[in-house]
């Protein structure tokens, strides 16, 4: 049986990875959907701030 090696990635001071379960999954979430009205896909430098602290 082959052992998966682990591989582990740093974000800042956030170590994640796969391996043995030794660090648990991260879920990283976002507000920029397809389709969602807080940003104009026609011209990406209009966000609707307001919009987005709603949904935060």
């Amino acid at each position: 049986m082959n052992a998966i090696e682990p591989k582990y990635y740093s974000y800042g001071s956030l170590k994640v990875g796969r391996g043995d379960f030794d660090l648990p999954p991260v879920l990283i979430g976002t507000i920029f959907y397809q389709h969602e009205s807080i940003v104009d896909r026609k011209n990406n430098e209009i966000f609707n701030e307001q919009k987005a602290k709603k949904r935060i």
